[in-house]
């Protein structure tokens, strides 16, 4: 790996720990498309880790009443349409959003938003139209290219979802969720070293956000998980011990440190890690309970 002299790379042949694939999993449908482009105006569309604030209902009375005033301007309508979907109202805003393209132009913007919310109202074949026909626009939009690899993935087609991932870093070699969920993708697929090679992308770049630093502390722990599953037991100690240290409430990076302790003999450590994963886990059960409980 550039920049670290290859932290690690193997064959890695034995399965990577299941619940290392189930946080995975998590994380890439958690912040799948990311939030639709800016409201205010129709570009640049936002870095996917983006979210749109929810909106007043001041701000939305008055994207109504632009509308009704000039039904025939497709901006009123995009900015009515993004405004909605920043409320939660995905059904409203997917109608307002295909209205502004119906009037046209259908630009990147437009059919970005529009395909999002499709994705996010599980109508994945409207959704897969909306973003082709925006690669023929822009047949190297590494966005388009990511969220169609969510599709694949969500419909279970992890070769095809591989493949769009793969076309996204291509097109966006510092698309850090691209490179992240490609590595696991490659993984599902049992295209282990692929696999350790795409996290030890994310790693070549330098965070820019606390999103991207979550997702590059993730494919470290997940590359600590391939030592570990490899029988490289120092490896993945160290690679482990860096994941817990920056992240002390890390989901498995604990458990799977104390597996390795453990292989390499340090037993009372490894037991010592293995407590703490569990403290954790209790912790995160009983606030997901009293979340639940507190729920209308």
């Amino acid at each position: 790996m550039a920049g670290r002299g290859g932290l690690y790379h193997s064959g890695v042949t034995r399965p990577i720990a299941a619940v290392a694939a189930a946080l995975l999993l998590a994380v890439t449908f958690a912040l799948a498309d990311g939030g639709a482009a800016g409201t205010g105006q129709e570009g640049p569309i936002p870095d996917p880790s983006a979210t749109l604030p929810v909106p007043s209902d001041a701000d939305l009375a008055a994207a109504r009443a632009a509308v009704a005033k000039t039904p025939a301007d497709p901006g009123a309508r995009f900015r009515l349409g993004s405004l909605l979907y920043a409320a939660g109202k995905k059904e409203d805003a997917a109608k307002e959003l295909e209205r502004a393209i119906a009037i046209g132009p259908a630009n990147e913007a437009r059919l970005m938003n529009l395909a999002i919310v499709q994705a996010d109202l599980l109508r994945f074949a409207d959704a897969t139209a909306t973003y082709e026909r925006l690669l023929k626009l822009a047949p190297a939009q590494p966005r388009a290219l990511n969220n169609l690899g969510n599709i694949a993935l969500r419909q279970g087609d992890t070769a095809k979802a591989a493949e769009f991932y793969t076309r996204a870093v291509a097109a966006d070699p510092g698309y850090v969720m691209a490179r992240y969920k490609l590595g696991y993708t490659l993984q599902a697929l049992n295209r282990r070293s692929e696999a350790v090679a795409a996290f030890e992308m994310v790693l070549e770049r330098e965070p820019a956000t606390e999103y991207e630093q979550s997702i590059r502390l993730d494919a470290l722990a997940q590359i600590g998980q391939a030592a570990l599953a490899d029988g490289a037991w120092d490896a993945a100690i160290r690679i482990l011990t860096e994941v817990a240290q920056a992240d002390p409430e890390h989901p498995f990076a604990h458990h799977a440190l104390g597996q390795a302790l453990i292989h390499a003999g340090r037993v009372d450590e490894g037991r010592q890690e293995l407590q703490r994963h569990f403290e954790i886990q209790a912790r995160r059960l009983a606030t997901a309970v009293a979340a639940d409980t507190a729920a209308p």
